[in-house]
């Protein structure tokens, strides 16, 4: 979880910051020319995009547009060093979140917690953060565990799953009884289906040196608008299902319609509590499912040490359900899960802008720049993650996290708008390796997976693993 002290903004040295911005160096990166050309291929692959310029350029380099080309910024800096990207997360002065990507997921998404900002953000996290408490995460125990159990019952009898769509139904199953205190998988999936094609959608645009206007009826925007009414629509309806049986329940739901902020006693009105649940639901949904299905690959390709995890399952849990207690418990098995979101972290990006003149890490950075720490590049970054392609928990063990960066691991964020549901979401991986493990042995090859870039990253194929009864 976030420490108190990247929980609020970070203003020491600002205007000595802002004083130095005349001095700083130029930030180097590639030429204009090569900079729009990168926005193809940032749109196929854009951690590969970075990865290929950070090797040539520098852990901090940035890529720069024509003025004269509207909605797209003169200038966007990529960070992958450590002390660059808390900069950039931690100083709420000088950046603030926002860019061409995020003025799309805003338009599609609406005003939630994952894209608002300023005053309306800061009243949103005052609100939520009651209901994200460790003991109200705890309470979904038994909504993960229930999930989990349907998902390995109905590996009974096969001898190949494909791993994504599997935790796809775990995380759907358990987020939506999380949420709306039922197993809604059913009524929730087409919501997922029309996420997962805005994601897509929405980067593309935000990526795009030229963007229609929604207004404008092309096909793509005639889709576009479509996919956005539907998605709205099809929550409202499920949220009002659920509100209509709120009473007495201690669901997701149930507790939005009762938050408020603690400091100006508002309550969320309609809209708010649907952009707030789409946005649980995307969050709770898609990231925990890419982690535990890369978890898997990588246990699966590594028979040794998933027989280690298997033993401590059994050490700590035995033959009863896992409780949150036994989570927490479950060191090597934590371990794993965070050398997989090293490697394969679904939240692999993310952007601020600028305010002011300034510098990053000593370089000139103009007001109105687009600064964005690539959190999958970083966690490869050689000088905090040596042999950065191997796969090692024991990268995790208390006397390695001490030495390392803090900010060289960010995999919910950092910052004080780190990630509200990490609790949520370690917890409930957690559950679910503790009860698939238990019973079964999965194999893989653990090759490598093409990836997929929207608002997260995901599989772009399959993800194979055989069963054999543990």
């Amino acid at each position: 979880m976030t420490s108190p002290s990247d929980a609020v903004t970070d203003t020491t040295g600002a205007a000595a910051n802002d004083a130095a911005a005349a001095q700083g160096r130029p930030v180097p990166g590639p030429s204009v020319g090569a900079s729009v050309r990168g926005l193809v291929a940032m749109q196929r692959d854009v951690v590969g995009w970075v990865h290929d310029q950070r090797l040539e350029h520098g852990d901090v380099f940035a890529a720069r547009f024509p003025r004269r080309v509207p909605g797209l910024p003169s200038m966007v800096v990529y960070a992958c060093e450590p002390a660059a990207v808390r900069e950039i997360l931690t100083d709420t002065r000088r950046f603030v979140k926002g860019s061409p990507v995020y003025d799309e997921m805003s338009a599609a998404l609406g005003e939630g917690l994952l894209t608002s900002e300023g005053e309306t953000w800061r009243g949103q996290r005052r609100t939520l953060q009651p209901l994200f408490t460790r003991k109200r995460i705890d309470d979904y125990t038994e909504a993960f565990l229930a999930a989990t159990t349907v998902v390995g019952d109905g590996w009974e009898g096969r001898t190949e799953v494909e791993l994504v769509d599997e935790m796809e139904k775990v995380t759907l199953g358990s987020v939506s009884r999380a949420l709306f205190g039922t197993d809604a998988t059913a009524e929730v999936a087409p919501i997922v289906d029309a996420t997962d094609q805005l994601s897509q959608i929405t980067v593309q645009r935000g990526l795009s040196p030229v963007t229609l206007p929604r207004w404008v009826p092309t096909p793509g925007n005639r889709r576009l608008v479509r996919l956005e009414e539907d998605l709205r629509a099809r929550t409202a309806r499920i949220v009002a299902e659920a509100a209509a049986r709120s009473e007495g329940r201690d669901d997701l739901v149930a507790r939005l319609l009762e938050a408020c902020d603690p400091e100006t006693g508002a309550e969320l009105d309609h809209q708010q509590i649907l952009e707030q649940a789409l946005v649980f639901l995307l969050a709770g949904y898609d990231t925990t499912s890419t982690a535990l299905a890369f978890t898997l690959h990588e246990l699966g390709a590594r028979p040794d040490l998933q027989a280690a995890v298997r033993v401590e399952i059994e050490q700590v849990v035995g033959d009863r359900q896992p409780t949150a207690e036994d989570a927490g418990r479950l060191d090597l098995t934590r371990r794993c899960l965070l050398e997989a979101m090293r490697l394969h972290p679904p939240a692999y990006i993310t952007s601020r802008t600028t305010t002011v003149d300034t510098t990053i890490d000593g370089y000139r950075i103009p007001a109105g720049a687009v600064v964005t720490p690539v959190f999958g590049e970083l966690h490869r970054n050689a000088t905090y993650w040596p042999d950065p392609e191997r796969f090692d928990p024991d990268r995790f063990l208390p006397d390695a996290v001490e030495e390392r960066d803090r900010y060289a691991y960010l995999p919910f964020g950092g910052g004080p708008r780190s990630c509200i549901g990490e609790r949520f979401a370690m917890l409930e991986a957690s559950l679910a390796l503790a009860v698939l493990l238990r019973r079964w042995q999965v194999t893989t090859d653990g090759g490598a997976i093409p990836m997929r870039y929207g608002i997260t990253q995901r599989a772009d194929a399959p993800v194979r693993a055989e069963l054999t009864p543990a």
